[in-house]
């Protein structure tokens, strides 16, 4: 193991916020920054594949994989030689998260009390897509408690259901799930909603109609999410101009993509940039 880090969340959660919520990439085979922590943590992989290293054991990972990661538990995250993946974190209190169980599941197990194999979920496309706009929330500025409850109820009724204790929505026809993740290719993100029916192969009314009963979005929501979603990973992981970023995501508009970015991640691409780039368990500071 690397040198191990106990991490603490008064290190880098400011005061009177609640939380700290990042994007990450990690592309190194070999598993580097073990460390523990006094908080919870939760994420998930939004590109590629790796490891987790929890506890002595090695978990795979992939693409809408969440993981809900303990206090005291050691870990560590890796990829495959030339791989990479990319991450989104949350950190929050253990205390914000035992308060929360007792108000709205009293009487049931803490689910971070469950062996680290069974603290995992495998998203469905529609929930993997509800994960990310709920996300959106947790990049405001203030990092209220509001928006953290908010997110972390999304979460423990995701795992219900896929514990089998709800009844299971239908499923997401497998023409959209695919649609929805070719959509996201840097090939189609400049030909917008016409390259999303394409995709599809429905018509735009079937298209339309679909995303709503399943996604509860419409394709120009999707579409421009994944124009986003993809901003967002070249602030994070390249120093390209913010002009050349949204000119290649289909949004040669400055205002416009100022406009969209800051409704989905609540803050500048600028200082998006700047806070992705502080990741949990990569590069915050120990005691």
């Amino acid at each position: 193991f690397s040198l191990m880090n106990r991490l603490l969340l008064k290190n880098f959660v400011p005061a009177r916020q609640h939380y700290h919520f990042a994007h990450g990439f990690f592309d190194s085979p070999v598993p580097r920054n073990f460390h523990d922590h006094d908080f919870h943590e939760i994420f998930w992989v939004e590109e590629g594949a790796g490891w987790h290293h929890i506890n002595h054991r090695k978990r795979p990972l992939r693409e809408g994989m969440l993981v809900l990661v303990r206090d005291k538990d050691l870990h560590a995250l890796s990829t495959e030689e030339g791989g990479k993946m990319h991450i989104a974190n949350l950190a929050f209190s253990k205390r914000h998260w035992e308060d929360l169980l007792k108000r709205y599941f009293p009487g049931e197990k803490d689910p971070a009390r469950h062996p680290s194999a069974s603290r995992e979920f495998q998203l469905r496309q529609d929930e993997f897509l509800t994960i990310r706009r709920q996300s959106r929330r947790l990049n405001s500025a203030i990092r209220s408690r509001a928006q953290l409850d908010l997110f972390l109820l999304e979460i423990l009724f995701l795992g219900r259901h896929s514990a089998g204790t709800e009844t299971q929505r239908p499923s997401t026809p497998d023409w959209l799930d695919a649609a929805c993740r070719e959509i996201g290719k840097t090939e189609h993100l400049a030909s917008g909603v016409e390259a999303f029916y394409r995709l599809a192969g429905r018509s735009p009314d079937h298209v339309a109609r679909a995303c709503r009963a399943h996604l509860g979005i419409s394709p120009t929501e999707i579409v421009n999410a994944s124009r986003l979603e993809h901003a967002a990973s070249r602030l994070s992981n390249t120093d390209d101009t913010i002009l050349d970023i949204a000119d290649d995501c289909g949004l040669p508009n400055l205002a416009h993509f100022y406009k969209l970015f800051a409704a989905r991640y609540g803050t500048t691409p600028r200082r998006y940039r700047m806070q992705a780039r502080f990741i949990v368990g990569r590069d915050a500071p120990s005691k």
